[in-house]
C-alpha cells in the first residue's frame, strides 16, 4: 500500500517532476495507492498511463474525480466510495472506499488533515470523525497526509488498535516525509518555525496482519537539482495479511489458499 501528496501544482517543473512520479507509483506495484493534492490534470496524466488499466479508481457522483483533493486506486474491485467534508477551515474531508476481496470488504480511507501547525486541536477532532467512520467496518486501512509529526499531541486520537508499519519496522528511524534537510522543495514550503517531520502514514487496523517492509520513496531529485517527484516523499509499505474466504471459492485469485499474502 502507498500513501503520496502529489502537490498539485501544474506550474512548478511539472513536466520533471509528475512523470517521475508516475513511474515511481508503477515501479512500487502497490494494491493500494492513496493519493493527495490531486488535481484534474493530473488524473489526465494518470490515466494516460497503461498501467493504470489494472486498476479501479474512487469515484465520486460515478465520475473519476478527486474530491478535497483525494484520490484512491486498488488492484481489487471497489464497491463505493465516499467523501465526507471534516470540521475544518481548509475544507479537509476523508474519502474511503470499500474494498472487495472475495466475500470479504476492506475499507481504505485517505485524508489530508489541516496543514498550519496551530490547529493540531483541529486535526485532532478531524482524527476523531474519520476513526468514528470506519470504526463501521472490520477492517481498515488509513493513509494520507496527517500534517503532524511523532510526538505531536494530535496524534493521541489513533486508537491503539491501529498498527504503524513504518514505524513498527523502524523504531529509531526519523522517517521524515516532509524533510527540509534533504529538499529545497519542503523548505520554501515550510512554515515559520517548521522543522522536518513525519507527516505522511500509512495505519492497518488488521487482526493478524504482520508488517513486514516499509519504504520512504521520491526522496531522490529528478533531472534538475532541488526538483523531487513533489514537496513531500511517499510512503509504501508492505503487510502479509490472514488468508481470507478459504471456504469461498469466488474469492479473487490474488488471494492465496496458505500462508499469508504479503500486500503493498
Amino acid at each position: 500500500m502507498l500513501t503520496y501528496n502529489v502537490l498539485a501544482d501544474p506550474t512548478f517543473h511539472e513536466h520533471l517532476r509528475v512523470p517521475a512520479l508516475l513511474d515511481i507509483l508503477e515501479a512500487s506495484g502497490a494494491d493500494v495507492i492513496a493519493l493527495q493534492e490531486v488535481a484534474p490534470w493530473f488524473i489526465d496524466s494518470l490515466r494516460r498511463r497503461p498501467w493504470t488499466k489494472s486498476y479501479h479508481f474512487s469515484r465520486h457522483g460515478g465520475e473519476v474525480v478527486a474530491p478535497g483533493g483525494d484520490l484512491i486506486l486498488s488492484r481489487y474491485p471497489i464497491r463505493s466510495s465516499r467523501y465526507v467534508e471534516l470540521p475544518s477551515e481548509q475544507r479537509r474531508g476523508v474519502l474511503w472506499s470499500e474494498i472487495e476481496l472475495g466475500a470479504e470488504v476492506l475499507a481504505v480511507a485517505t485524508v489530508h488533515l489541516e496543514s498550519p501547525l496551530e490547529d493540531g486541536p483541529l486535526r485532532r477532532k478531524q482524527l476523531e470523525r474519520v476513526f468514528e467512520i470506519l470504526a463501521d467496518y472490520p477492517r481498515a486501512i488509513l493513509l494520507g497526509d496527517f500534517n503532524f509529526g511523532d510526538g505531536e499531541a494530535e496524534g493521541a486520537a489513533i486508537p491503539s488498535l491501529y498498527s504503524d508499519p513504518w514505524r513498527g519496522l523502524n523504531p529509531d528511524a526519523p522517517g521524515y516525509t516532509w524533510d527540509m534537510e534533504r529538499s529545497q522543495m519542503a523548505r520554501e514550503g515550510a512554515f515559520a518555525g517548521e522543522q522536518s517531520r513525519r507527516l505522511d502514514r500509512i495505519l492497518v487496523r488488521w487482526p493478524g496482519s504482520e508488517p513486514r517492509k516499509a519504504t520512504i520513496i521520491g526522496n531522490r531529485p529528478v533531472a534538475v537539482p532541488g526538483v523531487f517527484p513533489s514537496d513531500h516523499f511517499g510512503l509504501v509499505a508492505e503487510v502479509g495479511l490472514p488468508v481470507l474466504g478459504r471456504e469461498d471459492p469466488t474469492v479473487t485469485p490474488r488471494i492465496p489458499r496458505s500462508g499469508t499474502e504479503a500486500s503493498r
